[in-house]
């Protein structure tokens, strides 16, 4: 998701919703969270969101990735990226995502918790 403006409670709006750990960007303007998907998530997000008095650009819920599924499984990713150690994980659980919605592969600020959470392409 992608807030108007930084806001450090937003993590925990958020986080209320998730079914795992909220990554937030160095901006502090993209969050991702793993989330269990059912019908109206988005818009119950945003409006704990805006009760919360926080500001949304842009909210998109994804399915996980097969990267995402064999992570949940094994406890390591299916190939290490080329900059990576072969030890760094590259995903999270099998849970969709609440994510940045920026189409732009390695985009300045894209959300990150260094843990390798991917990022969509």
């Amino acid at each position: 998701m992608t807030l108007a403006d930084a806001r450090p409670e937003a993590a925990a709006v958020l986080g209320r919703f998730a079914t795992g750990e909220v990554a937030v960007s160095r901006d502090g303007l993209h969050l991702r969270a793993p989330v269990t998907t059912g019908s109206g998530l988005a818009g119950t997000v945003v409006r704990a969101l805006d009760e919360a008095g926080i500001g949304v650009d842009d909210v998109e819920i994804r399915p996980p990735s097969l990267d995402d599924v064999f992570f949940a499984l094994t406890g390591h990713p299916a190939e290490a990226p080329a900059d990576a150690p072969a030890d760094a994980p590259s995903g999270e659980s099998g849970a969709s995502d609440v994510s940045a919605a920026s189409d732009t592969p390695g985009a300045p600020d894209a959300p990150t918790d260094g843990k390798g959470l991917v990022t969509r392409a």
